[in-house]
C-alpha cells in the first residue's frame, strides 16, 4: 500500500467544510471515534484500507490523493476583504492547496522554470520610500523603465513566477503567494472576488510583493517621529505591499507627469485616461496621487458636468465597472 500522508487527509476534510465529528457521522458503518481520525491526521495511526475509502468518499476526492507526492510551501499568508470565521478560513486554505497541487502536478509535465532568484533579496523594506525604491529597482531589473506594464502576468512568468487564478469559493478572499517545495514561487489570485482586470493587477503585483520583499516595517513610534507632519498611517506590512503594488503599476514620475503637482482637483477624464493607459483603478490612482502629495487629501474630484465629489465617484464607478475586455482574448490582450 503507498505511503499515506496525513494533511492530505486534513486537507480534504477542511476543504469539505468538516470537524472531526461530522467527518465520522457521515463514515457510515465504517465510522471510528474522533480520537482515532485525530491520530490519523496527526500521522500517529496508519488507516486501513477500508477506512481511507469511507474517508475519501464523504470528501469527495478520490483514494489516490490521499498518497500521491506531497506538495511544501511555505506560510500562506490570504489577503480578505473583511475578517471571515476561522473555520470558513481552514476551508478556503484547504481548497486553495488542494488546487495548487493540481497546478503544481500539471506544471512538472512540461518544463519547469529555472530556479528563481529574488531580484529584490538585499534590500530591507522598513519605509513607504523604501517600498517605492524597491519598485523602481524591479521595474528597471524587468527593463520596464516607466512605461506601463502591459501584461503584469507576463512580467512575473518572465520573473520566474507562477501565476494561478482559482474561483474560490470564498468571495472574500482576494489572494495569496507561497513558494512550493522550496523553489517555484506562486501568485494566486482569486477571480471569485477580482472581478475587474484592475483588480487582478493589483492583486498579483500585491502578492508578489509578499513573496520578494524583505519586510521590516519601521515601528509606530519611530514612524511617527521621523515624519511628524505626514498624514500616512505607520508602515505594515499589508500597506508596504499595497505602496510597492501601485508604484509598480504607475511610477512616481509618470503620475506626476500626467497630473504635475499639487494639484486641487482632478477631472474624472484624467482618472479614466490614467486608468486605460496603466491599467490601475480610479480608486488607487487617487490614493497614490494623495500619498505623493501631489494631490492634497482636501481636494476635489470633479467631472466635467458637476463639482459634486460624491456624483463624481458615481461616475468614476460607472466608467470602471463599464470597461470590460472581450474574455477568451489572449492574457497580453487583456492587460493582466
Amino acid at each position: 500500500m503507498p505511503k499515506i500522508l496525513p494533511l492530505k487527509i486534513k486537507l480534504a476534510r477542511h476543504k469539505m467544510h468538516l470537524s472531526m465529528e461530522e467527518l465520522v457521522s457521515q463514515m457510515g458503518e465504517t465510522a471510528v471515534s474522533k480520537m482515532t481520525i485525530s491520530k490519523i491526521e496527526r500521522g500517529l495511526l496508519k488507516p486501513s484500507d477500508r477506512i481511507l475509502q469511507a474517508i475519501a468518499d464523504v470528501c469527495h476526492v478520490p483514494v489516490s490523493y490521499f498518497s500521491t507526492d506531497e506538495v511544501t510551501h511555505t506560510d500562506l499568508c490570504f489577503r480578505y476583504v473583511k475578517d471571515i470565521p476561522s473555520k470558513k478560513a481552514k476551508q478556503v486554505e484547504a481548497e486553495v492547496m488542494m488546487k495548487v497541487e493540481q497546478c503544481f502536478t500539471k506544471e512538472q509535465m512540461v518544463n519547469m522554470p529555472q530556479r528563481f532568484v529574488n531580484p529584490l533579496q538585499d534590500m530591507r523594506i522598513t519605509t513607504y520610500s523604501d517600498a517605492e525604491e524597491a519598485a523602481q529597482h524591479l521595474r528597471q531589473h524587468m527593463l520596464i523603465g516607466t512605461h506601463p506594464i502591459h501584461s503584469v502576468y507576463e512580467m512575473l512568468q518572465e520573473l520566474g513566477v507562477m501565476v494561478v487564478e482559482m474561483d474560490v469559493t470564498s468571495i472574500e478572499l482576494l489572494g495569496t503567494s507561497t513558494i512550493i517545495n522550496n523553489v517555484y514561487p506562486v501568485v494566486i489570485v482569486n477571480t471569485r472576488a477580482c472581478t475587474t482586470t484592475e483588480r487582478k493587477r493589483f492583486t498579483a503585483l500585491h502578492e508578489l510583493a509578499h513573496l520578494l520583499l524583505n519586510i521590516h516595517p519601521q515601528s509606530e513610534e519611530q514612524y511617527r517621529r521621523d515624519h511628524p507632519d505626514t498624514q500616512l498611517k505607520p508602515p505594515t506590512a499589508e500597506r508596504l505591499c499595497h505602496w510597492f503594488a501601485n508604484a509598480m503599476l504607475i511610477s512616481a514620475s509618470s503620475l506626476n507627469r500626467r497630473l504635475g503637482y499639487h494639484r486641487t482637483d482632478i477631472s474624472i477624464k484624467e482618472l479614466i485616461s490614467i486608468r486605460n493607459m496603466y491599467g490601475i483603478s480610479v480608486a488607487a490612482t487617487v490614493h497614490r496621487a494623495q500619498t505623493l502629495a501631489s494631490f492634497p487629501m482636501s481636494s476635489t474630484i470633479i467631472s466635467a458636468t458637476t463639482t459634486s465629489t460624491s456624483t463624481a465617484w458615481r461616475l468614476a464607478g460607472a466608467a470602471i465597472l463599464s470597461w470590460r475586455l472581450p474574455t477568451g482574448t489572449s492574457c497580453w490582450r487583456r492587460g493582466l
